[in-house]
């Protein structure tokens, strides 16, 4: 069995770096824990039982340390300039605003195996360094530049001739009153400082403290001066001291001696890496790659100064990534890396086997999640760490041995992982990290009710969501504000993975969690969550009108249309911080959501409709009602006895003029029918229509389903434990004596499962929608739709349920029918031939029609509304007669729909 580290659970930032690197290399002997001499540790907490001696951070001055750095920095620039010519950064200048006295000067390079590369490029001007200016140009396999990453601070005019020089700038610094005593003189730099200014885009002013309600995107950050200032670094030691180590940096005023900016560097400087990780992320617009780019710092073992070596600290976003195991078990070679190239990509080999750079693979993958989801945090919410102050939520990976799970500890504030090799992918991570958010907000974690538990969870999964949405449609690419809609089932090189990834292969139709019940709090809270992550997602991306889709809901039987992923995201990051408790229950997080996304769209009769779409998605869930402008397709419930064909009820087609667009005209029937009983339905279906009928079980009922004409079954199959949908579609009704046709529907209890309560909708669809005019019917399956449209309007005569007709669809579905009317097929086809009769039709050969392609034609020239063919009589890839001809010129025509 695996011991703990020292104190492995407590953070670097509390205690020092370079002591609990000395601990990982022995130097860990009896003691206490220096977080539990200040009373931040339970006096029963198991995971502060271990013990530690407080070691110095202290490290041995060397005169060569220094010098070593910077020859190290000196190699990388130079490697780096051999990845990019002078000429070349200098033809980029005029571009990036750079004048004649602006420089870029490599500084490193990460080329990859197949020749293309990136370049980081630091801004000089005048000889002298531009703080916070930099550019990473991204190359091609032939050395061209791709892209480029933008940071630059351009435009610059002020004299770079100091009033002061250093060593008065040096004085400065020493007049601080906290200093220790420096261990070498410090390090001077003239340079040029950027004075930035957040604003609101839209006034140009700073945005009011503690503003909430602006976004990323709505705020920028505008250069109003510049400075010429000394960089004044200095390394500090005094071992009676508290803290016995300093290293500071001074922004020294060149002119005046004032302090522009001080901070502490801690004891190491940031560096960048790449690693190897399990999972492929995007590295272009087109491609992924699992070599990811890690964000590190510099440090020296305490007994060798002059070695430089990487550690997964990011002194950046303030937090570390650590091999639990390596401080006692596997050394600690794992928490270091001598060239800066992390992991080797593999699954973990296990703790008798795993090499150190495969234990640090899942290092890899960990570090680049959390800075990933970091990132998002920061560049849509403006929040930096959990507790947008950069707190340090840390993370141990290799936890315990076979430990196939990963949790957030809110005792030590770090997330913990096991050897599980699903357990450091990005939707994992960000999950944990959305627990860590949570502690520092709405608190749900506490779980002082089984709802709010739930809730907590379903904030993991939705924080996982949006950091999936940022990071697979490169939103973290290219740095964007927002976090973009677009593919959300990617091929990264093995198996296409759906990155929504919350439901854990649940489908929507679960009759128990995608719904609120009244006793959902008593559940696991990892089912609890169901209501709330079905909720996020019918918000962000809409519920199906389809009884057959996983995104359907029989509260929401019309379905909705999402307001997109960003849209969603803003309201629920809203909620958490500003409303939410940690006591919210799922009618809390009703109002809580509904508020939010009033403070965020405005609060007005009618609704904005991102208010109603709240109401909806939750109503959908079962937590809520619907919005007002909501209106539900008609009902009608079952009537007593109705168990034979002589009792059948009659279900009449409900009126179009109540649909909505683009919905099917539906009537939802409930009923209950049990174990071998029946229940009997009779309908009509118009000519010019076909049946959709669909039985969408309930609470694990299950039944099966007949859809009989004239006394014969059509159609008939069995529910499976109540997770499957029963669909008969049946074919167009047309030309019949009567106008219509009559179709018995029969709902039978399955005579081995559980039968009782249904939902059952029946769906009349229109082959033509309202906007056609006359209407042809070729067969039972495609009709034309007469009208005068152009192509690129071609589906707005098909009627719900139907979709516009490819060409080949009407060669299999037209029998011997000669079209009325002029239609139009939903192929781009071209035209060969000479004339009428003598031509042909093709979607691949043939000279292009532009925005006229041709069409299926009537034999005259010009058909009843107008439409024109000038020529008529072509085939299909032959010169035989199918009825298509038209092309340019010919600019309108009705459509072929095809029932679906």
């Amino acid at each position: 069995m695996k011991t703990r580290s020292c104190w492995g659970t407590r953070s670097w930032s509390r205690i020092g770096i370079a002591a609990v690197l000395a601990i990982a290399t022995g130097a860990c002997g009896a003691g206490s824990d220096p977080a539990e001499q200040n009373g931040d540790a339970p006096e029963n907490d198991p995971e502060s039982t271990a013990t530690a001696q407080k070691v110095s951070t202290a490290v041995p001055s060397s005169p060569s340390r220094r010098e070593h750095k910077r020859e190290a920095e000196q190699k990388m620039a130079a490697k780096a300039a051999q990845q990019i010519s002078t000429k070349a950064l200098e033809a980029l200048k005029p571009e990036l605003r750079l004048g004649a006295l602006d420089t870029l000067r490599p500084v490193n390079a990460h080329p990859f195996e197949n020749g293309s590369g990136s370049v980081r490029a630091a801004h000089y001007h005048n000889g002298l360094r531009v703080i916070g200016s930099s550019l990473i140009i991204h190359t091609d396999e032939a050395g061209h530049t791709r892209s480029v990453t933008n940071a630059l601070r351009p435009e610059i005019r002020i004299s770079t001739s100091p009033t002061l020089d250093p060593q008065q700038a040096v004085e400065v610094a020493k007049a601080d009153p906290e200093r220790l005593p420096y261990r070498e003189e410090p390090d001077v730099e003239l340079a040029i400082l950027p004075m930035e200014e957040l604003v609101v885009k839209a006034t140009g002013r700073p945005p009011e403290a503690g503003d909430r309600d602006l976004n990323a995107e709505q705020l920028e950050r505008v250069v109003r001066s510049h400075r010429l200032v000394y960089v004044v670094d200095t390394d500090e030691e005094d071992t009676r001291a508290e803290h016995p180590t300093r290293q500071m940096r001074y922004l020294v005023d060149a002119h005046t001696g004032e302090i522009v900016r001080q901070r502490s560097r801690v004891n190491h400087s940031a560096a960048n890496n790449l690693g190897l990780s399990m999972y492929k992320y995007p590295d272009s617009d087109t491609t992924f790659s699992n070599q990811v780019s890690l964000d590190t710092s510099w440090d020296s073992p305490w007994f060798d100064p002059s070695v430089y070596r990487y550690i997964m600290e990011d002194t950046v976003r303030s937090f570390y990534v650590q091999d639990n195991d390596s401080l006692w078990w596997y050394g600690a070679n794992n928490l270091y890396s001598g060239d800066g190239f992390w992991g080797d990509g593999l699954a973990f080999a296990g703790d008798g086997s795993a090499s150190t750079k495969n234990r640090q693979t899942a290092m890899v993958d960990a570090k680049w999640a959390l800075q990933a989801t970091w990132d998002m945090f920061d560049r849509v919410f403006q929040r930096q760490g959990p507790d947008d102050d950069f707190y340090d939520a840390n993370c141990l990976v290799h936890e315990q041995t076979n430990w196939n799970d990963a949790e957030y500890r809110g005792l030590t504030g770090n997330i913990y992982v096991g050897d599980g090799s699903t357990r450091t992918s990005l939707d994992t991570l960000a999950h944990e990290y959305g627990h860590a958010f949570d502690d520092f907000e709405a608190d749900l974690r506490e779980c002082n009710n089984g709802e709010a538990c739930g809730l907590s969870e379903a904030n993991g999964d939705i924080v996982a969501v949006m950091t999936n949405y940022y990071v697979y449609n490169r939103g973290l690419l290219h740095g964007n504000s927002t976090i973009p809609d677009g593919t959300h089932s990617v091929n990264t090189g093995a198996n296409s993975i759906d990155y929504w990834g919350l439901f854990n292969g649940r489908s929507f139709k679960d009759p128990k969690f995608p719904y609120y019940f009244s006793s959902i709090g008593s559940e696991n809270e990892h089912d609890a969550l169901g209501p709330m992550v079905a909720a996020f997602f019918f918000l962000a991306r809409g519920a199906s009108v389809d009884p057959n889709s996983n995104t359907f809901s029989y509260y929401l039987p019309w379905g909705m249309d999402g307001i997109g992923i960003h849209a969603a995201s803003r309201i629920w990051y809203r909620a958490m911080t500003n409303y939410f408790t940690d006591t919210t229950t799922y009618a809390n997080a009703d109002d809580a959501l509904i508020q939010a996304a009033k403070d965020l769209f405005g609060d007005t009769q009618p609704e904005k409709p991102e208010v109603a779409a709240v109401r909806n998605a939750m109503a959908a869930a079962n937590f809520s009602s619907r919005a007002s402008s909501y209106v539900m397709p008609p009902a009608y419930t079952e009537s007593e006895p109705n168990d034979s064909q002589s009792q059948i009820n009659w279900v009449p087609k409900p009126v179009d003029v109540n649909v909505p667009a683009g919905k099917p005209n539906r009537k939802e029937v409930f009923g209950n029918a049990g174990t071998n009983q029946e229940d009997w339905f009779q309908v009509w279906v118009p000519d010019g229509y076909a049946l959709k009928v669909s039985l969408v079980p309930t609470l694990g009922n299950d039944h099966d389903l007949y859809v009989i004409e004239e006394g014969a079954a059509v159609g008939s199959w069995s529910t499976n434990a109540g997770s499957v949908t029963d669909t008969r579609s049946l074919p167009y009704v047309q030309n019949t004596s009567s106008g219509h046709k009559s179709y018995n529907i029969l709902v039978s209890g399955y005579n081995s499962g559980t039968s009782g309560a249904y939902h059952l909708y029946i769906d009349w669809l229109p082959a033509c929608s309202s906007a056609a005019g006359s209407e042809q019917a070729f067969g039972t399956t495609m009709a034309g739709c007469a009208g005068t449209v152009t192509w690129a309007n071609r589906a707005n005569l098909c009627g719900v349920g139907s979709h516009v007709c490819s060409a080949q669809e009407w060669l299999d579905r037209r029998g011997s029918t000669v079209p009325g009317h002029n239609y139009w097929t939903n192929d781009d086809l071209k035209f060969s031939g000479t004339g009428t009769n003598s031509c042909s039709a093709s979607a691949t050969t043939g000279n292009s029609c532009g925005a006229n392609p041709m069409r299926v034609c009537s034999p005259t020239q010009a058909d009843p509304e107008g439409n024109l063919c000038n020529w008529t009589g072509c085939g299909l890839d032959s010169t035989s007669n199918m009825y298509f001809g038209g092309c340019t010129n010919n600019t309108t025509a009705g459509t072929l729909c095809c029932l679906n």
